[in-house]
């Protein structure tokens, strides 16, 4: 038996396996926990020279705190954020400290910065080292910007960069460069002479990620150069059949390995693959084909291993002919509109297909949908649609398991692979619905839903009443890994709900819950009881139905459903007063995000001296209708 004192235990491992720790430890934790365990781990943490400071999600106090240890010298990556929960953070940070004067800084990310205090910010960034730049900006980015976001690229080392810019300038940012190393790129919008320049000026770069990229008639005639002598190897672009077919038409030397990209026709599809014969990866939004597309020639090609067509319209004979095309596929993940005319729930014609023409396929994710005219009142009339996958080619030789459900409000059939593959789920039950599986053994509600992270329902379309008449077991229904639930209530409480949604999703888990309802008094007393019981909910949003409606309530009554774990309020408020209720009520909130009316003007400048006179510490942004707050300790008596 191992001694007490010679026990291996974290204070005697080594500095190096310490040092690894650090890598991993968010930075709250290592200076204002970590660093206080001992003196060897004080010592330890002050010689640590790589530092990673994400401050996106801190409290004020805490960014007070670290902000007053900085040692500049030991920090390599920076990130700042002025979104929802951190308001006026950037312009805090960079009033006590210029970017300039951390020499080993490689990563700068800025999210949600005003365009005003990033062309102060660019000033300074020209005198560092960064070799990653992420920038996220709100208001219109103007020439001065542009022209110092150039010079950056220009003179730096960066390698990835990424920026929000919808079309301001890009080609002068990007055509007088000669030198640049830039690997990885993501942009706004772009144009066509735009999206030439980046590729022509930037030789090394290999991953592309645009939001859209506008091409004219009259582009068509430079078309024939572009990305031919590019070496991008992923490239996600989210175009809609924007003159595709004639972007790639002509490459021969594409290095392409991964493409996402909006909706093309079939012969921009065909004309991918043909040109890009490296692709691996390809996904898609839909591809059209018509009855023209189906007469023609099929040729296949055999460097596409993975697919995905995320919205899809297409027939199974529409998607067949696609498929024709890459018999090489190892993955297929296919899911297709809930109110397209064309169904794809065909377990036999799947099956004669993969075995013939996608022998290769290990992996076959699907969402299917269908539209029934009629009401389905046994298991026997669902049964038809899932007995096709009952075969040993599905339970046995690929192991693919499906459920099929009935949906009786929507006169809808929904099949689906398991584990369900979206991360949002609309849930929908009644007592007509019926669910059947293929699984074997009965597989629990929990693991089907897996990979569900965010749940929306409508409590007064669910009748939860007659639901635990059926004394439903709670394995039954629970989405163990949801951690944002958005919940509607139109009119009442429900009786029984509060009961139903722990039966749902595993309370303990939920991060995020927003809440729309015309809160009467019974919502809001089991609103409360819910909200109490989830106790590591940190963000909440109580909004009413309708954006320009209002509450039937006062704010008062509304603090009191806030509990003290909840860091972050998003409340809609009628006039100057109710801010005040709210600040003054729920002093242990880290963050407000106030939503006024679009009709009514408030005064946001007297909000924030009447904060000022009273103490507190506090940053602030306004903007799209909001005023949102940022925190330290509150001093209200």
């Amino acid at each position: 038996m191992m001694s007490t004192k010679n026990a291996p235990s974290l204070s005697t491992l080594p500095v190096e396996l310490i040092y690894r720790i650090l890598d991993y430890l968010d930075i709250e934790t290592s200076l204002l926990s970590f660093r206080y365990v001992s003196k060897k781990f004080y010592f330890i943490s002050n010689k640590w020279n790589s530092y990673n400071y994400d401050l996106s999600s801190i409290s004020k106090n805490h960014f007070d705190l670290i902000c007053r240890q900085i040692c500049q010298e030991k920090i390599i990556s920076l990130t700042l954020s002025d979104e929802d929960t951190t308001p006026g953070q950037i312009r805090l940070f960079f009033s006590l400290y210029r970017i300039s004067s951390f020499p080993r800084l490689r990563s700068l990310t800025l999210r949600n910065i005003d365009s005003n205090d990033l062309y102060e910010i660019l000033k300074d960034i020209l005198n560092c080292s960064l070799t990653t730049f992420s920038c996220q900006s709100r208001g219109k980015q103007n020439k001065s910007i542009i022209h110092l976001l150039s010079k950056l690229i220009i003179q730096s080392n960066l390698e990835i960069l990424s920026l929000n810019t919808h079309a301001h300038y890009i080609e002068q940012m990007f055509k007088s460069i000669t030198q640049s190393h830039l690997i990885e790129l993501t942009i706004g919008i772009l144009t066509f002479n735009e999206y030439q320049t980046i590729l022509q000026y930037c030789p090394y770069l290999r991953v592309l990620v645009i939001d859209d990229c506008w091409i004219n008639d009259t582009d068509q005639n430079s078309l024939s150069k572009l990305i031919i002598q590019s070496n991008l190897e992923i490239l996600s672009l989210n175009t809609h059949a924007h003159y595709i077919e004639q972007m790639f038409k002509s490459i021969t030397q594409s290095h392409l390995i991964e493409l996402t990209i909006g909706i093309l026709t079939f012969n921009e599809y065909q004309t991918i693959l043909q040109y890009c014969p490296y692709l691996r990866v390809f996904v898609i939004d839909d591809c059209w084909i018509n009855d023209t597309d189906q007469n023609s020639t099929i040729k296949s090609y055999q460097q596409l291993i993975s697919l995905t067509l995320k919205f899809t319209n297409r027939s199974i004979t529409q998607l067949e002919y696609l498929l024709l095309l890459t018999p090489s596929l190892t993955e297929l993940k296919l899911i297709n509109s809930p109110l397209t005319p064309n169904s794809l729930i065909n377990g036999s014609y799947w099956e004669v297909f993969i075995k013939t023409k996608l022998l290769s396929l290990i992996k076959f994710q699907f969402v299917f949908y269908q539209l029934v005219l009629r009401t389905y009142e046994c298991n026997g009339d669902v049964e038809l649609f899932i007995i096709p996958f009952r075969t040993s080619f599905w339970l046995e030789e690929k192991q693919w398991f499906v459920n099929c459900q009935s949906i009786k409000s929507s006169h809808t059939i929904q099949l689906y692979s398991v584990p369900f593959s979206i991360n949002s789920y609309d849930y929908n039950f009644d007592l007509g619905n019926i669910l059947l599986s293929t699984s074997i053994k009965k597989l629990n509600h929990s693991i089907i839903m897996d990979h569900v992270r965010c749940l929306s329902l409508n409590l007064t379309e669910i009748k939860t009443k007659q639901i635990l008449k059926k004394n439903i077991k709670r394995d039954d229904f629970l989405f163990s890994k949801v951690t944002e639930l958005n919940i509607s209530v139109h009119g009442e409480w429900p009786i029984d709900s509060f009961y139903f949604i722990s039966i749902l999703v595993d309370l303990l888990k939920l991060q995020k819950l927003s809440f729309r309802s015309d809160f009467d008094q019974s919502t809001i007393d089991n609103l409360t009881v819910l909200v109490n019981q989830a106790f590591n909910i940190h963000s909440l949003s109580l909004l009413p139905l309708n954006m320009d409606g209002q509450y039937n309530t006062t704010v008062t009554n509304l603090c009191s459903i806030v509990s003290l774990h909840v860091k972050h309020l998003t409340i809609k408020i009628e006039k100057l007063d109710d801010m005040k209720i709210v600040v003054k009520k729920l002093k242990h909130l880290l963050s407000i995000s106030f939503n006024f009316p679009s009709d009514r003007k408030i005064n946001s400048h007297e909000m924030i001296d009447w904060l000022i006179n009273n103490g507190q510490n506090f940053t602030y942004l306004e903007y799209e209708y909001f005023l949102h707050f940022w925190f330290g300790l509150q001093t209200f008596t």
